[in-house]
């Protein structure tokens, strides 16, 4: 199963290639036979609108080289990172 996404690029004269419309979330899950899920997630435009921040653009930039960050899904991946906690939502 699979969804096709299209992000539109305006190239800017600094050699940058601003997107200007298309997906904003990128998420890949593939499900195998293991209990967990492989998954990864990109913002692409980024986490700040903030030029001078180190988050401006790193997404955007990982996008471009085709690298997106692999997430943590099940309870065993969360909880094995440093500040990692598993919350439980309810109705």
């Amino acid at each position: 199963m699979g969804v096709l996404n299209l992000i539109v690029t305006d190239p800017a004269p600094s050699g940058d290639h601003p997107i200007v419309h298309g997906s904003s979330f990128i998420q890949l899950v593939s499900f195998n036979p293991t209990p967990c899920p492989t998954t990864h997630s990109l913002l692409t435009y980024s986490q700040s609108t903030d030029r001078t921040s180190p988050h401006h653009a790193d997404q955007a930039e990982l996008l471009g080289k085709g690298e997106l960050p692999r997430e943590r899904f099940c309870e065993g991946e969360i909880e094995g990172v440093e500040g990692g906690r598993v919350v439980r939502v309810g109705e």
